[in-house]
């Protein structure tokens, strides 16, 4: 499998990632911007009915208005509430998996 750029997990090629989602067995989760140069619309409208159609335990959300690095309070585009509700959505299912 190959990543062209960490955020494009929905590709045309006959390897895109999204096509290998059934051999996922972890629980995932993915927390967009909803507006992203580097997230194509194609796959914020593709990824969740993959993820549910392949049986991943997956979390998917998209941000209001949020740009590409919301989460980062060094960056321009930080934007506080979000980024905290990513972060406590993040760190809850690390310590729900990781502390097993």
């Amino acid at each position: 499998m190959r990543i062209v750029d960490g955020a494009l997990f929905v590709t045309d090629l006959p390897d895109s990632p999204h096509l290998s989602a059934h051999k996922i067995r972890a629980e995932v989760y993915l927390g967009y911007a909803s507006d992203d140069p580097h997230v194509p619309d194609e796959e914020l409208a593709t990824m969740p009915n993959t993820m549910t159609a392949a049986g991943v335990n997956h979390t998917i959300e998209i941000y209001p208005q949020t740009e590409h690095g919301f989460v980062f309070s060094e960056r321009p585009v930080y934007v506080k509430a979000a980024s905290e509700r990513h972060w406590e959505t993040m760190l809850a299912l690390f310590d729900r998996r990781l502390r097993q």
